[in-house]
């Protein structure tokens, strides 16, 4: 291993206690990212949650069926809340996406301002003078 050079793949070296004499050399030759006091179970748990939330980061929108099987299992999962918190988001976001507001220009529709529209709408448009009214007698 001391004779070859790889630049392909990035090099973690993981120990639990103190180096051994090689240890140094072989991560200096790599340059090697020394992670230090973590045994194996700590590591690859670790490693395996992070890869999981990097994988969620990246996935497409799901489909209401996933999305029903993903809520069934997380819900009675207190230890899941922060996924379930994820899928309510999500799907909170898809609904407000698809329902904004988008001013449409319809021909034919009704002026913007109709108080200066000669059309009869303005006729019949409440006066903004609140005067009592009285009745007028034939």
């Amino acid at each position: 291993m001391l004779g070859t050079r790889s630049r392909r793949y990035p090099l973690f070296w993981s120990q639990y206690g103190r180096f051994s004499d090689a240890a140094p050399a072989l991560t200096a030759q790599y340059g090697a990212v020394v992670i230090d006091g973590k045994n194996a179970d700590e590591l690859f748990t670790g490693l395996v949650s992070r890869v999981e939330a990097l994988d969620r980061l990246t996935t497409a929108p799901i489909t209401r069926d996933v999305a029903v099987v993903q809520l069934k299992r997380a819900l009675p999962d207190p230890l899941r809340r922060i996924e379930l918190f994820d899928l309510v988001d999500q799907a909170v976001t898809q609904i407000t996406d698809r329902a904004t507001h988008k001013p449409v220009s319809v021909p034919g529709a009704w002026p913007d301002n109709a108080s200066t529209c000669c059309s009869p709408c303005s006729a019949t448009a409440p006066s903004t003078n609140p005067e009592p009214r009285t009745p007028r007698l034939a």
